[in-house]
């Protein structure tokens, strides 16, 4: 059965690995039920092959989640929990079709 996150079998698979967690993370409350993790926004740009900068104006606009230190350095949620955009042409495609003819437009010469 193929769903929107592919086979049966591959989400078994993607559910039953555990998420290595890389050298530089750190924990929110390490002994809690469920611990937070968190990574530098170095790392998260490295990853993603985009600027620091990048990462930061992401955060900033809460469209990744992630925490800001005292100090103002900012540090990410891992794994990523990322809200995808909604510019671009895939937004005019979602949208149900104008109906009628289409209006003629006469410009002055």
């Amino acid at each position: 059965m193929t769903g929107k996150r592919g086979t049966s079998i591959a989400r078994t698979i993607r559910e039953s690995v555990a998420v290595q967690l890389p050298e530089c993370a750190t924990t929110d409350t390490p002994k809690a039920l469920n611990p937070r993790h968190f990574v530098p926004v170095s790392f998260v740009a490295k990853d993603w092959a985009v600027t620091p900068r990048r990462i930061r104006s992401l955060l900033a606009e809460e469209r990744l989640e992630g925490r800001r230190q005292d100090n103002g350095y900012w540090e990410v949620a891992y794994p990523y929990h990322f809200i995808i955009g909604t510019r671009g042409p895939a937004l005019r495609r979602s949208q149900p079709p104008k109906r009628g003819r289409p209006k003629l437009v006469r410009v002055a010469v």
